[in-house]
């Protein structure tokens, strides 16, 4: 006589951590980047060739200075990183 054992209940899954709360500033952060795309998504739709190369270019430099500007980095801060760190900020 064989005696089978009851199945057990497979464990469930463990939930995927959770990340922190993003600061206020992160948020605004996200929030100036989505406009920005936005703004360049409307700008590629003109049917003028190149132009969106140049208002993107303009678009990406200002939204790059506003986010420094927030996290409170100025130019000389920047200059003063190592290369790797520069490229991640710049």
């Amino acid at each position: 006589m064989v005696t089978r054992s009851k199945p057990t209940a497979a464990a469930a899954p463990a939930a995927p951590p959770t990340p922190p709360p993003a600061s206020a500033r992160a948020i605004a952060c996200r929030k100036l980047v989505l406009r920005q795309a936005l703004k360049a998504a409307g700008v590629s739709a003109l049917p003028v060739l190149g132009a969106d190369l140049f208002i993107n270019a303009k678009l990406l430099v200002g939204t790059v200075d506003e986010i420094n500007r927030a996290y409170g980095l100025s130019p000389a801060q920047i200059a003063a990183l190592p290369p790797a760190q520069r490229t991640q900020v710049d």
